[in-house]
């Protein structure tokens, strides 16, 4: 019998891995964690509405990341580690 977690403990739960993410600043613990909460929520979230809430803001957070990196390439913004690839540049003629 699964039982449904009080609304409290998610937001208690979801407090304290967003505390331990934001300590960390490793790439693949972020990851891990996402894939864990995900598999928790999948598992013990409850039939209603709202419960789509969590996949919503993966799909928004996937959009997110998606258009930064893509102004990141377009623009050229500074990104601080280490680089991967160049691309190549056209150089503007300044008037």
């Amino acid at each position: 019998m699964s039982r449904a977690f009080h609304p409290l403990v998610w937001w208690l739960w979801a407090a304290c891995l967003a505390i331990a993410l934001a300590r960390a600043s490793s790439e693949l613990l972020a990851f891990t964690v996402i894939l864990l909460l995900a598999y928790v929520v999948f598992k013990k979230s409850e039939d209603a509405p709202w419960a789509r809430s969590f996949y919503w803001s993966l799909k928004i957070g996937i959009f997110i990341i998606c258009i930064r990196v893509f102004f990141g390439v377009v623009i050229g913004t500074p990104s601080y580690g280490h680089t991967l690839i160049t691309l190549p540049t056209i150089p503007i003629l300044h008037g």
